[in-house]
């Protein structure tokens, strides 16, 4: 394969705390394109290896906004990249991808990470970064004297050697400056359905990101906490939605400098080759290239195009050897699920064959190589789509006893919202513009409100839920204000503790929002 050249552009510096939410940013989430810049000379990394899904992590350090960056690689593989902005103290992630060149402006400030991933093959890579800053007109300030707790009035800490953490961390000590800057880890690959809980024991009031990257996806989504694990420690104990690489960030709040030390502990999701059943396509390039298209059935794979065919998918231990026990298997990457099918046509018998990565649904994937009779040949890819529910037996539909009419204004009272899941992607076509939501204004926080309900009716909002009816039966139906068009419907069923969803596409963005709403007076 001839060697590719790409390369990576960044600029700026400056800096920035939170409780637990999480969010997902799928495309570039507000990052434009910049003019290209010409790069020359040496690279500025040496050689680094890949292999499989899981993406190898740079850490860029700080991106003020404005900052054009673009990255450029040397390469004997065809790669995929991705960056991750952490702000820690506004709890936003900003990311943008490429296949594999990067060249964006920053639309926010923070902690920047880059992503390089082989999609599945074996090679290795150097990467060039330039930065250009922001002009001093539109330059985002970096706090050169950040703002300190006063030690009179900071909470009491336990001293790092205490060890909060049970059992032993996995990690040694980190100790960060106090410039709102964040220290980056490389978890590595997270299957979709993972348990995933990080605890931590520091000597300063400590906040931490989590993003989960599916890079060839183009898909992120992360996590912030500062105090979740008490003593001013940050914690996570969540279920990811989807597969991808977990990258760690952990800085101090308001300027709070020290060390700490954290314990990951993973737990994959139970792996079985019906996690590949459904309907799979994608494209095949090289000699000749178009759409490739299966089923896979228990392990079995029939074959719709470019020809018809059939095959397995099996798994292998980790050193390729044999197939294994399934109950031998931490994860689908450990015993290495392979597939391999033929393809018949006039001019002759086709192979394909490659990896397959479980992920969940839309999300698993594969790809690999694949080589003809006739001489050509080349590489092919895949993913798969939802596999049909199976249809339950039908069953007698009991009649409801009746339920008594509530009384006018027994939903009155005040409740607190609070996003706690909100994602963007492109809704296929063109892409229009980045994803973007409403941002803070006149003290109100569009993923922290609250609001009122007087005699049925919604009031006090901060204009975040409009033209809102509550039903006899406590249905909700309404707007939400806080994505890009303002207007996204949701909806849900009133009670002390319920929650509000919605789903909304504009300017060819789909935009999805979980809010979770609690009665409090």
């Amino acid at each position: 394969m001839t060697r590719r050249r790409v390369a990576l552009i960044i600029a700026g510096a400056g800096l920035a705390s939170a409780a637990l939410v999480a969010q997902d940013v799928l495309r570039p989430a507000g990052d434009g394109p910049a003019a290209p810049l010409a790069i020359s000379g040496s690279a500025s990394s040496a050689e680094y290896c890949v292999s499989g899904y899981a993406a190898r992590i740079h850490s860029l350090g700080w991106i003020d906004a404005g900052t054009t960056y673009r990255v450029t690689f040397d390469s004997g593989i065809s790669l995929v990249a991705a960056v991750a902005r952490m702000n820690l103290s506004d709890r936003r992630v900003t990311s943008g991808y490429g296949t594999p060149d990067l060249n964006f402006t920053a639309s926010s400030s923070g902690i920047m990470a880059l992503l390089v991933s082989s999609n599945g093959r074996d090679g290795c890579y150097r990467y060039k970064a330039q930065i250009t800053s922001p002009a001093a007109s539109v330059a985002v300030a970096r706090p050169d004297s950040p703002v300190r707790p006063d030690p009179a009035l900071a909470l009491p800490k336990s001293p790092i050697e205490t060890m909060a953490i049970a059992g032993e961390a996995s990690s040694a000590r980190h100790c960060i400056a106090g410039t709102w800057t964040a220290k980056v880890h490389d978890l590595g690959w997270v299957g979709e359905g993972a348990r995933v809980t990080i605890d931590f024991d520091s000597n300063f009031d400590a906040i931490a990101g989590l993003t989960i990257t599916d890079v060839a996806g183009q898909s992120t989504v992360s996590y912030v906490d500062d105090n979740a694990g008490g003593n001013l420690d940050p914690r996570f104990n969540l279920t990811t939605t989807r597969a991808g690489t977990a990258v760690l960030y952990v800085g101090g709040v308001n300027g709070s400098a020290g060390c700490y030390a954290y314990k990951a502990a993973i737990t994959a999701p139970a792996v079985t080759l019906s996690q590949f059943n459904g309907s799979w396509s994608g494209t095949f390039t090289g000699s000749s290239s178009g759409t490739v298209a299966f089923s896979v059935s228990n392990g079995t794979v029939t074959v719709t195009q470019p020809d018809a065919g059939s095959g397995t998918v099996t798994q292998r231990n980790a050193l390729g050897l044999g197939i294994v026990p399934l109950a031998d298997c931490i994860d689908g990457r450990d015993c290495g699920f392979h597939g391999q099918f033929f393809t018949r046509a006039a001019t002759g018998t086709c192979t394909w064959s490659g990896p397959f990565l479980p992920g969940g649904a839309r999300q698993s994937s594969a790809t690999g190589l694949w080589s003809c009779t006739d001489g050509r040949s080349g590489e092919w890819n895949s993913r798969r789509g939802t596999p049909p529910a199976p249809v339950p037996t039908p069953t007698p539909t009991p009649t409801p006893a009746p339920t008594p009419t509530p009384t006018p204004g027994g939903r009155d009272g005040q409740y607190r919202a609070v996003v706690s899941a909100r994602s963007c992607s492109s809704a296929g076509g063109a892409f229009i513009e980045p994803c973007n939501w409403q941002f803070p204004s006149g003290g109100c926080d569009p993923q922290d409100f609250t609001f009122n309900v007087t005699g049925g009716v919604v009031r006090d909002a901060c204009l975040y839920l409009s033209a809102a009816t509550i039903g006899a039966d406590g249905r909700y139906t309404g707007f939400y204000g806080g994505s890009a068009s303002s207007r996204m419907p949701v909806g849900g069923t009133f009670s002390t503790s319920f929650q509000i969803t919605g789903t909304d596409t504009y300017r060819n963005n789909t935009y999805r929002v979980t809010i979770q709403v609690t009665k409090t007076r």
